[in-house]
């Protein structure tokens, strides 16, 4: 019984350890740019053009909900980063692909990058502290070194290091298939919904710390800013989240919306996310 554990805890070790070979995607400045200048100018055009559906807006509406609030905020962010709640897995791969399609990196890449700046917030180690790099980061200026370390246990599911070996790959199939079905779908289907998800990543990450109010002395410089919280779903009460990273509830106090927390609220009330699979808190 002994050598069968010993011989199991020695697989899973040795499944890490391989695990810990692979690529993390880093997506470079240029990758960035590309995504978000020529979104925002496709939607500049399109605006001037003014005879484009309303449907087709529509369209880019959706997509950014997707990417943004169920792939960003829930599961990139809540359950992922954060293991505040645990999804059913079919609904974790379905919203981790959302969030992926958001531009800002696959899984792996985008929380070892997220946990680094809990653990190093405003500091010289912070990857996207304002105070280092100002408003450059609304550019995507901040710094792109990531430690495997810290998403080890991502590292042990397959599909997540899938979304992560093969992250180009899939955003260029996924933008030359909505190019196929018609090139409106690839401009308001992927690359402006795209465009809008890395700009209003990186205004947040900037007026996050620093420009707001705060509920709690926390050991950074956190703060909550009502803006950021109507862009993205509630990820704007920063303060209230660095304050309790645990907590899958951003918005603390009654005025404070969370439109993430209500989607998971309406989910375990429909029996999708149990109860169980809940942090104690």
């Amino acid at each position: 019984m002994n050598t069968d554990r010993k011989s199991s805890s020695a697989n899973k070790a040795e499944a890490i350890d391989h695990t810990a070979y692979t690529r993390i995607f880093i997506p470079n400045v240029i990758y960035f740019h590309l995504m978000q200048f020529g979104g925002f100018f496709a939607a500049l055009y399109f605006l001037a053009l003014s005879q484009v559906s309303p449907l087709w807006w529509g369209l880019a509406a959706f997509s950014y909900f997707c990417s943004s609030c169920l792939g960003m905020a829930i599961t990139f962010h809540r359950v992922l980063a954060h293991r505040t709640f645990a999804l059913p897995k079919p609904l974790e791969y379905l919203f981790s692909w959302f969030g992926m399609m958001g531009g800002t990196g696959s899984t792996i890449a985008w929380i070892a990058l997220h946990r680094r700046h809990h653990a190093h917030p405003d500091t010289d180690e912070d990857p996207h502290s304002p105070e280092r790099f100002g408003w450059k980061m609304l550019f995507s200026g901040f710094e792109m070194k990531l430690d495997w370390q810290r998403v080890r246990d991502l590292l042990r599911d397959p599909f997540h290091i899938f979304l992560n070996r093969y992250y180009i790959i899939l955003i260029a199939s996924w933008a030359t298939l909505l190019f196929l079905i018609h090139p409106l779908a690839f401009f308001f289907g992927f690359l402006i919904p795209a465009s809008m998800q890395i700009t209003i990543s990186n205004l947040s990450t900037i007026l996050g710390h620093g420009h707001g109010y705060r509920n709690f002395e926390t050991k950074d410089h956190s703060t909550n800013n009502v803006l950021i919280a109507a862009l993205t779903w509630g990820e704007g009460w920063h303060n209230n989240h660095h304050a309790d990273p645990r907590n899958w509830r951003l918005g603390l106090k009654w005025w404070e919306l969370d439109p993430a927390a209500w989607i998971i609220t309406a989910m375990t009330k429909l029996g999708i996310v149990k109860q169980e699979s809940f942090l104690q808190h």
